[in-house]
């Protein structure tokens, strides 16, 4: 669809004998077109596999709270702490915009929030979790990537049995959390460019000349995401005095989409054709509207094994808890707009459009968590 719409525009960029300089300008868009489809295809697929990772469908600490008796409690979380690995790889095949360049290998994904939970009786407790990723970007002079989420979770914890001496108490659950989100690419660039280019002369032959210019290129792709995830879990519970360490394993079950699309405005002018008798028209500016390429589901399975200590100091508890998060993306499914995509290559080497379902079948993230309860 790139080509088909900026094709015909092209060809009113330059009067009847420059016409030729068609195919020069129309590498050059080719290859930020092909730069923004990269990124539309690759940074879905990374954000299925690395986001689930942080959603709240379990709670931080011991649980539950400090007794049996009826209660509850409130706190903030200073934070979750993600850090994705691999974020470098959606810029894979983006040579003329240079993002594999300038994107860190690994993204820290910050989450701040509230935390509350009830006490029932008889070791139940209700929790629940709201949590953010403040608009945050980075990046380098060029590129920069602008991210915000926001994330809700609840969850059912019971304790079957307590702690006793150096037996562990034994406490399962099942958590749900929502999340939504955005990632957006801002390229702000200028930069002239000369591309060789072979210009008719009239008796059956071919001169050598240049085509020499500027570009100009504003917008990016943008990304959204909604995802729901279920996640039974297992804790043993250790309690010496006030501290409480503790371990577990719960397994998240993901369903929901992410989306890339793009939003642009290109512009390129033509300064000099080093050819005699070929003029030049006024320059040309392109606007693209935001288009969907790419979708995908997020990875259906994360499995967080995960440690932690929590201590109690009577009205105030402070938690701390490490995920390791592995998430599989082996049924990651693609639903791509052919006519949007055109014949963008997928299967190029280095981009994860054709290689992530082959050699990224699982991802690893780590998630440590941070809270302050007071306890009533």
């Amino acid at each position: 669809m790139w080509r088909r719409l900026l094709a015909p525009l092209l060809l009113l960029f330059l009067i009847a004998p420059s016409a030729q300089a068609q195919d020069a300008t129309q590498d050059l868009l080719d290859q930020i077109s092909h730069d923004i489809q990269s990124l539309s295809v690759n940074t879905p697929i990374w954000i299925a596999q690395h986001v689930p990772a942080a959603m709240p469908s379990s709670s931080i600490g011991a649980a539950p709270e400090h007794s049996d008796g009826p209660g509850f409690s409130m706190g903030v979380i200073l934070p979750r702490l993600g850090l994705f690995n691999q974020f470098n790889e959606v810029g894979k095949g983006t040579e003329f915009l240079g993002f594999e360049d300038q994107l860190p290998g690994n993204m820290l994904w910050p989450q701040f929030g509230l935390t509350a939970s009830i006490r029932v009786g008889a070791g139940l407790e209700l929790a629940v979790n709201v949590e953010g990723v403040p608009n945050m970007a980075l990046g380098g002079d060029t590129a920069t990537v602008e991210v915000g989420n926001f994330s809700a979770g609840g969850n059912v914890r019971w304790r079957l049995s307590p702690a006793i001496g150096p037996l562990p108490g034994l406490v399962i659950g099942v958590g749900a959390s929502y999340s939504t989100g955005t990632m957006k690419f801002g390229v702000s660039n200028k930069a002239g460019y000369t591309i060789p280019l072979q210009v008719d002369d009239g008796f059956g032959g071919f001169i050598e000349t240049d085509v020499t210019g500027t570009y100009s290129f504003l917008g990016g792709p943008e990304m959204a995401w909604e995802m729901m995830q279920v996640a039974p879990e297992v804790r043993l519970v250790w309690a010496a005095g006030p501290v409480k360490p503790f371990v577990g394993l719960s397994v998240g079950i993901t369903e929901g989409t992410v989306q890339g699309g793009a939003n642009v405005t290109t512009r390129i002018e033509v300064d000099e054709i080093q050819a005699a008798g070929v003029t030049l028209d006024e320059s040309q500016t392109y606007n693209n509207q935001r288009t969907n390429l790419f979708s995908t589901e997020p990875a259906r399975y994360t499995v967080r094994p995960h440690l932690g200590v929590d201590f109690d100091l009577g009205a105030l508890s402070i938690a701390a808890q490490l995920d390791v998060a592995f998430l599989n993306s082996d049924q990651l499914s693609t639903d791509v707009d052919t006519d949007a995509l055109n014949d963008f290559d997928p299967d190029q080497e280095g981009g994860m459009f054709g290689d992530a379902q082959q050699e990224s079948q699982s991802s690893v993230a780590l998630v440590g968590s941070l809270a302050m309860r007071i306890v009533f």
